[in-house]
C-alpha cells in the first residue's frame, strides 16, 4: 500500500512539473493538497469548477473539494489531488496556482534588553469626549480578522460590537484569546480610544494558525457587507488583519481590491525579524503596516522581532500591552508584545480621525496617519536604509 502511494505521487508530481501552470511555493510551512486557483478574468468560474469535478469523478484516486469560492477575484481555494490537480495547472483558463500557506498569529515576545511597559491603552494624551463632541456623525466600523472575539467581555459595547461572520472553526467562540485581545485593543473601553467605532468579527481561524485560503475568504466577506448599504449610509472601514504570510500574491490581489474600493486596511508587520516586503497583506500598496516599538526614556526602540523594511508605514508601541482576554471570567486581560497590539493601536488611532473628520480615501488616511506620526524610532537594521522612523501618534 506505500509503494502504490509513493507511485501515485511520484506521478502526478511529474505532470504537474510538465504543466503550463507552475504552483507558487511559499518560503514557509503549506497545508498538503490545498491551493489558491486564481481565474482570467474572461472565465466562468462555475464551469470551470463543474469541468474539473467531473474529471476528478472518473479518475480513481483523484480528489477535488472547493473550500471557498472569490467572487471578487474570479477564483477559489480546494483540496485537490492526482488528475483533479494535474488538470487545473493545465487549464489554459488559469492564471496562477498558489500553494496555501499556513502561518501563526500568536506571539508573546519578551525583549532581553527593555525594561519599561509600554501600555498605552491608559496613558493616552487625548480625550475620547472631545473628539465625540466634534465628530461629524459618520459611521466608522473595523472588521478584525481574527480568531473570534469574546463580546461577552466587560470591555465591549453589546449595541456596537457583534460577530459579523465565521470563515472556519466555532461560530461565536475564541477559543485562542487571541481574538479578544485583538478587538479590545481597536475598540474596547479601557484600551482603546475608538469605543465609538463599531466592530464585526470575521473568524478566519480557530486557533492562532491562520490559512491564506481562510484570510482571503475573510476579505471576501468584508468586501461583501461592507458595500451592501448605499454609499452614503456607508461611513468608513477599517479592515484590521494581524496575520502575515509569504504566499502573497493573492492575499495582496484581495487587498487591492478592497482598497480600490473605498475601504481602509492596517495590517501588521509580522514577527519574524525580517524585511515586511516579503509578506502579504503588510506588502500590499496602500496597506497602512504596522511595525512594533519599545519605548525608554530617551528612544522608541524597534522590539527584536518586529518585521521592518521600506513597505513599513508607522511604527507603534508593541511591547507588555494590556488588552482583554478570553477568560476566566469576563473582564479578563492578558499582557502581549509584538504587531498585533501595535497594528490594532493604530487601526484606532485611524478610526478616531475618520470618526472627527469624516470620510477620506484609503490613500488620505494612509498619508494622514504617517504626516502625523514622529520621526523618532531607531533600531532597525543598518542595511535597511529605506525604511520609515515614523512613530504613530493621535490626530
Amino acid at each position: 500500500m506505500k509503494f502504490s502511494t509513493a507511485v501515485i505521487f511520484t506521478s502526478t508530481t511529474t505532470m504537474a512539473l510538465a504543466a503550463s501552470v507552475r504552483i507558487r511555493m511559499p518560503e514557509g510551512p503549506v497545508k498538503p493538497d490545498s491551493y489558491i486557483v486564481m481565474l482570467k478574468s474572461a472565465t466562468n468560474m462555475e464551469d470551470h469548477i463543474e469541468s474539473i469535478t467531473r474529471i476528478s469523478a472518473r479518475s480513481p484516486g483523484s480528489e477535488f473539494s472547493i473550500t471557498h469560492r472569490y467572487e471578487m477575484l474570479n477564483g477559489y481555494s480546494a483540496h485537490a489531488t492526482g488528475t483533479s490537480l494535474v488538470r487545473i495547472l493545465t487549464c489554459p483558463e488559469v492564471n496562477y496556482v498558489e500553494a496555501d500557506g499556513t502561518t501563526s498569529i500568536d506571539y508573546d515576545l519578551h525583549e532581553r534588553d527593555a525594561t519599561e511597559r509600554d501600555n498605552d491603552g491608559i496613558e493616552m494624551e487625548h480625550d475620547p469626549v472631545e473628539l465625540k463632541a466634534r465628530a461629524d456623525g459618520r459611521r466608522v466600523t473595523i472588521y478584525s480578522l481574527e480568531t473570534g472575539a469574546l463580546l461577552e467581555h466587560a470591555c465591549f459595547d453589546e449595541e456596537l460590537h457583534g460577530w459579523g461572520h465565521t470563515v472556519t472553526g466555532t461560530d461565536r467562540v475564541d477559543t485562542s484569546g487571541h481574538g479578544t485581545y485583538v478587538a479590545a485593543k481597536a475598540v474596547g473601553q479601557g484600551f482603546s480610544l475608538a469605543t465609538f467605532a463599531y466592530l464585526k468579527v470575521v473568524k478566519i481561524a480557530e486557533s492562532t494558525t491562520v490559512l491564506s485560503s481562510n484570510l482571503i475568504a475573510g476579505i471576501e466577506w468584508v468586501y461583501a457587507d461592507s458595500t451592501k448599504p448605499p454609499p452614503e449610509q456607508r461611513g468608513s472601514t477599517i479592515i484590521l488583519i494581524t496575520c502575515s504570510l509569504r504566499d502573497r500574491v493573492a492575499i495582496n490581489e484581495a487587498v487591492h481590491k478592497v482598497i480600490n474600493s473605498g475601504l481602509h486596511v492596517v495590517a501588521s508587520a509580522g514577527n519574524d525579524y525580517r524585511d515586511a516586503g516579503e509578506f502579504g497583506p503588510a506588502s500590499a500598496d496602500g496597506v497602512i503596516t504596522v511595525g512594533a516599538v519599545y519605548c525608554t526614556a530617551t528612544n522608541q526602540y524597534v522590539i527584536t522581532h518586529s518585521n521592518y523594511g521600506k513597505v513599513i508605514s508607522v511604527f507603534a508601541l508593541g511591547l507588555n500591552i494590556e488588552s482583554a482576554w478570553n477568560g476566566p471570567g469576563l473582564e479578563a486581560t492578558r499582557t502581549r508584545s509584538g504587531t498585533a497590539p501595535a497594528a490594532a493601536s493604530v487601526a484606532s488611532m485611524l478610526a478616531c480621525a475618520l470618526y472627527q473628520y469624516g470620510w477620506m480615501s484609503p490613500a488620505e488616511g494612509k498619508e494622514g496617519t504617517r504626516w502625523h506620526a514622529e520621526a523618532v524610532v531607531v533600531g532597525q537594521p543598518p542595511s535597511f536604509i529605506e525604511t520609515t522612523r515614523l512613530l504613530a501618534k493621535f490626530w
